[in-house]
């Protein structure tokens, strides 16, 4: 297990370099000798370089950028603090504010008449509708910025443009479009010799055909994209490909071929101080030496993986160590640690499935209650009306007796008799009936609750899968945005 002195040394590695470059920034932007558009460079690339890993640092300084463009009216300034506000509350998740942010920016890119920048915003734009699962919107974003980006002849912006075009029908299960639309900005990118663009190109077409279940084409691509990483030296693309082929063979049953790579994967992102990316690793090393039953590795690996995931709160990380760990020692005979490893995994399991589905059960249950109520009304509706037209039946009968014989009334006495203990049994027999639907409706219900449960579950476990391709996804994104400024 990794000391957790030295994940403490490993995080303060990672941000010593960049501190000392934000003050360096920092001091440049505080210099009121230098011009306007100097300092504001300054500080929107101390903005910009926090705005993916720490989002709130970001607004603090490009909030500060947005106020002293202001101030000195420089509306290409206030734009670029208005992306980099979006980027960042993309990266929080607030996609109404990263889409005000990003609205502004577009009014005034528009404004100062850059197409680039105009078609970037969007393009930004386009991303959070994705995101927000409104693709009629976001397709129509892209196709704008396509058409400013093709009228112009900006090559680079066609072909990203292309890329995320093809994620959104990805997105929408529509594979052969999305092949179609990655295979257009392959084109461009081989045409202008863009060997980053065309590593990211292979690395989307990858996780196209990982989603697909198409392992073969799965490597191949990604086989491609790391090629041209090792060319051009860029290790942390290649670390997350190298990491999805050693889930690609885990699938396939070879995890001796799947623990080379994630080892290769680790060493790549240790070197580049992926903190959580050294932690997934380790996660799944600790898996495929269980598989191997390799037990003292299952529980090492496991080990040093929780320790990094508790440091940083990565908790589904965390919840997938625990799991493993409670399977090694099951497997081991240590029945006290694999009871305690469960209950923490169970915790961390119940917290991750609560906060993302427990609206959703909550709706579920809420249309059994109402279904069950209405059988129920439904029931009481039929009692009330029998008795309604009871009641009158009786009332024009006794007039009849009163009318005619007073042997009538005798008989009709009988007949009275007769009818309520019909309708005792009636009533006893539509109450049994009411009390069966109720208990079929609640058995249904914990039927389809467990159901559900066993079908979430199931996701919870694929998502070991489901986060590489995520973690992947928003690199490609990431370097999208990249591509864009330049």
């Amino acid at each position: 297990m990794k000391n957790p002195i030295y994940i403490l040394l490993l995080l303060f590695s990672l941000t010593g370099s960049f501190a000392q470059n934000t003050d360096s920034l920092r001091s440049v932007f505080a210099n009121t000798a230098l011009p306007d558009t100097q300092r504001l460079k300054a500080i929107h690339s101390i903005a910009w370089k926090l705005a993916a890993d720490d989002p709130d640092s970001a607004i603090y300084f490009a909030q500060k950028e947005l106020a002293y463009a202001q101030k000195s009216n420089l509306k290409k300034n206030q734009a670029s603090a208005l992306n980099t506000l979006g980027v960042a509350y993309d990266n929080k998740g607030e996609y109404e504010q990263a889409l005000k942010m990003y609205n502004e920016s577009l009014r005034l890119w528009k404004e100062t008449g850059n197409k680039k920048k105009t078609a970037n915003a969007l393009y930004n734009i386009g991303i959070i509708y994705r995101k927000k699962g409104n693709y009629p919107l976001a397709l129509d974003h892209y196709l704008q910025a396509l058409t400013i980006q093709e009228a112009s002849g900006n090559k680079t912006g066609m072909a990203l443009s292309y890329n995320s075009i093809a994620i959104l029908y990805e997105d929408e299960g529509r594979y052969d479009k999305a092949f179609d639309y990655h295979n257009k900005s392959l084109v461009i990118e081989k045409e202008m010799n863009d060997e980053e663009g065309i590593a990211i190109t292979y690395n989307g077409m990858g996780l196209l055909s990982l989603h697909q279940h198409n392992y073969i084409k799965a490597i191949e691509y990604f086989q491609n994209a790391i090629t041209i990483y090792d060319k051009l030296g860029h290790k942390k693309g290649k670390a997350i490909a190298l990491n999805n082929l050693g889930l690609i063979y885990g699938e396939k049953g070879e995890p001796e071929k799947a623990l080379q790579y994630f080892t290769a994967s680790f060493e790549l992102k240790k070197e580049t101080n992926n903190i959580q990316g050294m932690a997934s690793c380790q996660s799944n090393m600790g898996v495929l030496y269980l598989q191997m039953g390799k037990m003292k590795e299952a529980v090492q690996s496991s080990s040093a993986a929780l320790v990094i995931s508790e440091e940083i709160g990565d908790l589904e990380t965390s919840s997938l160590c625990y799991e493993n760990l409670a399977n090694v020692y099951a497997k081991t005979g240590k029945y006290k640690e694999a009871y305690e490893s469960h209950v923490q995994f169970k915790i961390l399991r119940d917290s991750l499935f609560n906060s993302e589905n427990s609206k959703q059960l909550s709706d579920l249950k809420t249309n059994f209650e109402v279904e069950k109520k209405s059988v129920e009304l439904t029931a009481e509706a039929r009692i009330e009306e029998e008795k309604i037209k009871a009641a009158g039946a009786a009332e024009k009968k006794q007039q009849g007796i009163i009318i005619w014989f007073l042997v009538a009334g005798i008989v009709f006495a009988g007949i009275t008799l007769s009818f309520v203990i019909n309708r005792f049994r009636l009533t006893k027999k539509q109450k049994r009936i009411i009390e069966e639907q109720k208990i079929k409706v609640d058995e249904a219900f914990e039927q389809l609750h467990e159901k559900n449960k066993e079908i979430l579950d199931s996701i919870y476990y694929a998502r070991r899968i489901q986060r590489a391709l995520i973690t992947s996804e928003k690199y490609i994104e990431r370097n999208l945005r990249e591509l864009m400024k330049r």
